[in-house]
């Protein structure tokens, strides 16, 4: 019966894509981690607090940089290749990156600008690190993404991570090591241009698969452009990643305005770790957004449902795994950043249950956002980001990091649910664990 189960898990088109992606993500989950211990090592906390609270600030304005193009392309670009409509896809190509660079140009000089004008100590004691953030980093981290959404949307949703979670890190910790041998130490200021360079190289190793995967002559093709459309469909997108970014990073940014440098540096070590949990999530969504999209431009609702209830066991089926060595292991962990990042274990375990808590039901979301309620999961999000930040607020001056904790877990259990209960209203499907019938489906079809 053992060996039937396996048999048929294997050779469920979502279980490979699954574990496709999910291996991906394992290799780039454990590089990432060593990159940042390494960070964390060769910085010190106080220095790779500053990093970290920089490279933040640096991918919220990526965030409002790629203004949705990524999501959109992810969103358009099954039609364009069933159409034919190839001008179309190049159009957008050459279009999303010039007008993202452009943006992300403006944002950088109009941020540093205001920011250093309010002389808020964190960001002028740093300066060149914020410089060389805002006007090397950004770019080409912008380009990254929307390389990556025209990967996904192309449906190489295998590889479509490895140059940002995997090269990218490699790279870090192979410019990272090379630096402090040379010279000795490493700075904030250093690590980021460091952390540049890599992304310069990801950025041009993505672009080149993306070219290989097009099955058209992607040069002879004259480009054709719906700036009007794009932009207009791009900015739900925009709304929808940007407030998810913020509910995700909103701790660390008030955290390192509000408190030290150190402190954001042990946070953020915790916070690394509990993405064993959330890597299941960024499985799940990478592999679903393609076919979720699909399934709703064929009208095929119950389709929706049945594939999101298996996408939701196996997100919740992984969490539970990585949440049970994070209870047992946790505290050891921590100690791989340093002996003074051990202060984070509490950190650690309120992000953990929260994320155990999210991963039965966080599909929901996505759901909205892949069909034609983005709207509404805009709306949630800017809801949901506006409650976050107040309670960051209220609670980071008086608890500090277990205040940031508590506050961004509880808001990521509250969007969840109130996705669910929208994706409930508009399509009266369960598309969660709690789906008893698709579930015993599921149990069935396994036996």
């Amino acid at each position: 019966m053992v060996k039937s189960i396996i048999k048929k898990l294997t050779s469920s088109e979502i279980i490979k894509k699954l574990s496709g992606t999910a291996g991906v993500n394992f290799v780039g989950l454990f590089v990432g981690f060593i990159s940042q211990t390494v960070l964390a090592r060769y910085l010190g906390t106080h220095e790779y607090g500053i990093f970290v609270y920089a490279f933040s600030w640096v991918m919220l304005l990526s965030i409002l940089g790629r203004f949705g193009f990524d999501n959109l392309i992810i969103n358009r670009l099954p039609s364009y290749l069933k159409k034919k409509k190839y001008s179309e896809i190049k159009g957008l190509s050459y279009f999303s990156k010039l007008f993202s660079y452009l943006l992300s140009v403006v944002l950088g000089v109009l941020f540093f600008g205001t920011m250093y004008m309010l002389d808020l100590s964190n960001i002028v004691q740093s300066s060149y690190t914020f410089l060389i953030g805002f006007f090397f980093v950004l770019p080409l981290l912008i380009i990254s993404y929307i390389n990556q959404g025209f990967l996904v949307g192309l449906k190489q949703v295998v590889v479509a991570n490895i140059p940002i979670m995997i090269i990218r890190h490699v790279l870090l910790i192979a410019f990272i090591i090379l630096c402090y041998y040379v010279f000795g130490s490493v700075t904030s200021l250093e690590a980021m241009l460091l952390n540049g360079l890599a992304f310069l190289v990801v950025a041009e190793i993505s672009f080149r698969w993306v070219k290989d995967n097009f099955q058209f002559p992607f040069k002879t093709i004259k480009n054709e452009f719906r700036i009007k459309n794009w932009l207009v469909n791009s900015f739900p997108f925009l709304l929808y990643s940007g407030a998810s970014f913020i509910n995700r990073k909103v701790d660390i940014l008030i955290l390192g305005g509000l408190v030290s440098a150190t402190n954001v540096g042990i946070y953020n070590a915790a916070a690394k770790l509990v993405m064993i949990i959330s890597v299941g999530s960024n499985i799940t969504s990478l592999v679903s957004k393609p076919h979720i999209s699909d399934f709703f431009a064929e009208g095929k609702i119950s389709k929706i449902e049945s594939y999101s209830c298996k996408v939701a066991w196996a997100n919740f089926s992984y969490s539970l795994a990585a949440f049970s060595c994070i209870v047992l292991f946790g505290e050891y962990f921590l100690l791989i950043f340093g002996n003074e990042f051990k202060r984070g274990y509490d950190v650690l375990m309120i992000f953990a249950i929260g994320y155990l808590i999210v991963s039965t039901i966080s599909i929901s979301g996505l759901i909205l956002i892949m069909t034609k309620y983005e709207k509404i999961g805009s709306n949630i999000e800017l809801g949901i980001t506006v409650f976050n930040i107040l309670l960051n607020i209220v609670l980071i001056p008086k608890y500090g990091a277990i205040g940031a904790a508590f506050a961004t877990s509880f808001t990521l259990i509250l969007r969840s649910f109130v996705a669910f209960l929208f994706v409930r209203s508009k399509f009266d499907i369960n598309p969660t664990v709690f789906n008893t019938q698709e579930t015993r489906k599921l149990i069935k079809s396994l036996g």
